[in-house]
């Protein structure tokens, strides 16, 4: 009966075994069918018969689809209202709830998040999500990996075969008891192979056995003395690196601390070289390197720079925000709770977006409006929060904390030039916070690693912009009519031409045709950095005019890189694009959709344009209208300027500003 419970038991495991070989060669060929259409037909993303998975990086759906979960999406021809779905834009993956249909667009939103996404076609969908598999994404990375499934099966297989092969009967065993116990052997196992031919055989006696078994026992215990006793010449330091020990007893006349003194003296010599010293936080090139390295790795395309300085400013967030929790293993929940909190905060303190509306504020009261905005973001992810996590709402309230000093702690930072200075000044901040969950070493090596962070991620910020240093070219800066902080922008070059050239030839070299086009995109290159500085000193109130070109308009992925290099929330409120009436009212549809989805235009009317009625409706997306100075007050223009815009007609020769000549 014992013996058929075993062979089905065996049966069982073969069957299992058998299952799970062919479920990952499965995974296998789909593993290897993705890795052919990306990695060699270069496909942006795998289709296996119209589904794509992909794993979700953030928290943008808030309760329906988590960091870490796996998707399913399905190519489908319809997309209807509050579909989720996942689209591309710039190379990126994004997956959100459709909130908006149009005729071939779709406006779309991240459940977690305040504000719409810009506008996408029909394109740039990859399709419906039509399951999601919780947790996923870690398996995805593992046990879809062609190597880990490649030893997963031969070691199934290997297994199975021996199973399957084992034919061999268990052997009976009989059991001695001794007579004479020893401290190394307590019973012995005496294994008596029966054959079927010798079953008639007798049995010996059993003090016969027990000779023997004492016999051995002597070989036994002469064995272990040999291993266990050490040589003469052995240093007592390296007692550690045997591999065994025997124990001795010593009597309390007979100890000798010397070597208990020698090891306490070293580890107080240990304990002086790891607290912190004052000169300890400096950067180094390798260090800057590194850290570009490993950016690098984690994204290798940016879009424009203030995408590249935004993503180098969350990772230094996030390296704060675990120094602060001393470095705990993020618990379940959390991750989600630290990036609502997290773009929370970085719109209120570098996208002047506090709440629901845009305010103008100063330094003095930024990090009280920051802290308020995310006391009230905390209270409201209490509140929509359906799961069974008890101490969920002690989570929220102590990333809540954690952001809070994360503000000061910026602040402090900027507000003391030396090292000392802000090291007292954290001190002083984070000893309540701490209280007495760390010891005194570690608050310190705390805030040094916080100080030395703030530093490296600065020094690797200044290094995208020394990038965009020119001794070719400057940007230049110029004031518009009285209007304050509204700035025409223009490029000088440091060029040398021949003087066989005229100055007409020049100019007209430099302002118009290809050159001009490109022109345009150093130009933006050095608006950017300035934009950022502004960003990061609060400084809202500048507004950017550049020029575009005209025939930019005509070619689409000119135009779409131009316009892509300042796709950023801030950069588009910022920078106003000058357009000329003619290549306004011939590019309707176009500026439409640009104006749909964030960037702002100004118009310039010359003193021989004349606007149609049917064209007055264009003129109505601009923010500003711009007029030479010759053009009257009381001209035709102005009177068929529609109301809606005609409180912001500037007169100023603005080309002249926008579009020079390019000399030194």
């Amino acid at each position: 009966m014992e013996e058929a419970k075993k062979s089905l038991f065996k049966k069982i495991i073969n069957i299992v075994l058998d299952v799970l070989i062919a479920i990952f060669g499965v995974i296998l060929a789909i593993s290897i069918y993705n890795n052919i259409q990306i990695q060699v037909l270069g496909n942006k993303y795998s289709s296996f018969f119209g589904y794509s998975t992909f794993e979700v990086k953030t928290g943008s759906m808030g309760d329906a689809i988590h960091i870490g979960d796996w998707i399913i999406v399905k190519k489908t021809p319809t997309i209807k209202l509050n579909d989720i779905v996942t689209y591309e834009k710039n190379g990126e993956f994004i997956t959100h709830r459709v909130i908006e249909v149009y005729k071939n667009s779709y406006v779309t939103k991240g459940d977690a998040n305040t504000g719409k996404d810009d506008t996408i076609n029909k394109d740039q969908i990859v399709g419906v999500v039509v399951k999601i598999l919780p947790g996923f994404g870690i398996i995805r990375k593992t046990l879809f990996n062609p190597v880990v499934l490649i030893a997963l099966i031969i070691t199934l297989g290997m297994f199975d075969y021996a199973l399957k092969n084992n034919k061999k009967e268990d052997k009976p065993k009989k059991i001695i008891k001794l007579k004479k116990k020893t401290p190394v052997v307590k019973k012995v196992v005496i294994e008596e192979v029966v054959e079927e031919e010798k079953k008639e055989e007798e049995v010996p006696e059993v003090e016969e056995v027990e000779e023997e078994i004492e016999e051995a026992e002597v070989e036994v215990d002469e064995a272990i003395e040999e291993v266990v006793e050490l040589p003469s010449e052995v240093n007592p330091v390296d007692v550690n690196k045997t591999m065994a020990f025997r124990m001795v007893d010593v009597d309390k006349d007979e100890l000798d601390n010397s070597l208990l003194n020698v090891a306490k003296s070293d580890l107080d010599d240990l304990e002086e070289v790891s607290k912190p010293k004052e000169e300890d936080i400096q950067e180094t090139n390798e260090e800057i390197k590194e850290k570009i390295k490993i950016i690098t790795s984690k994204r290798k395309k940016f879009k424009n720079i203030i995408d590249k300085v935004m993503f180098v400013k969350n990772e230094e967030i996030d390296e704060i925000v675990e120094i602060l929790n001393n470095k705990e293993k993020t618990k379940k929940n959390e991750a989600t709770i630290r990036d609502e909190l997290k773009k929370c905060y970085i719109d209120g303190k570098y996208y002047n977006f506090v709440g629901n509306v845009n305010v103008e504020y100063s330094n003095k009261n930024m990090i009280t409006r920051i802290d308020n905005e995310l006391i009230k973001i905390g209270e409201t992810i209490n509140k929509q929060y359906k799961g069974s996590d008890d101490k969920y709402k002690d989570k929220v309230n102590k990333y809540v904390e954690v952001f809070t000093l994360v503000n000061e702690l910026e602040e402090l930072y900027n507000k003391y030039d030396d090292i000392n200075s802000k090291r007292e000044a954290y001190s002083k901040l984070l000893k309540g916070f701490y209280k007495d969950f760390i010891t005194e070493l570690d608050f310190k090596n705390n805030i040094n690693s916080i100080l030395k962070t703030q530093k490296l991620y600065r020094a690797v910020i200044r290094h995208i912009f020394n990038e965009q240093d020119s001794t070719t070219f400057e940007m230049e800066l110029s004031k518009i009519s009285s209007k304050k902080n509204l700035l025409a922008v223009d490029l000088k070059h440091n060029i040398a031409f021949s003087k066989v050239y005229s100055d007409y030839i020049v100019d007209k070299t430099y302002t118009e045709g290809v050159i001009a086009e490109d022109k345009c995109m150093i130009l933006l290159n050095l608006l950017l950095v300035n934009v950022l500085n502004d960003m990061f000193s609060r400084d809202f109130t500048n507004k950017y005019f550049i020029y575009v070109p005209g025939s930019i308009y005509t070619k689409s992925n000119k135009q779409d890189k131009i316009f892509g290099m300042f796709d950023d929330e801030y950069a588009k409120d910022a920078v106003e694009v000058v357009v000329l009436y003619e290549d306004l009212i011939s590019n309707k549809k176009l500026f439409k959709d640009l104006k749909k989805i964030g960037y702002h235009f100004s118009v310039v009317f010359s003193e021989n344009s004349v606007i149609k009625d049917k064209d007055q409706k264009i003129i109505s997306i601009c923010d500003y209208v711009l007029m030479s100075k010759v053009v009257g007050k009381n001209s035709d223009i102005v009177k068929n300027i529609p109301n809606d815009v005609a409180s912001n007609i500037i007169y100023d020769d603005i080309m002249s500003k926008v579009n020079g000549t390019g000399g030194k």
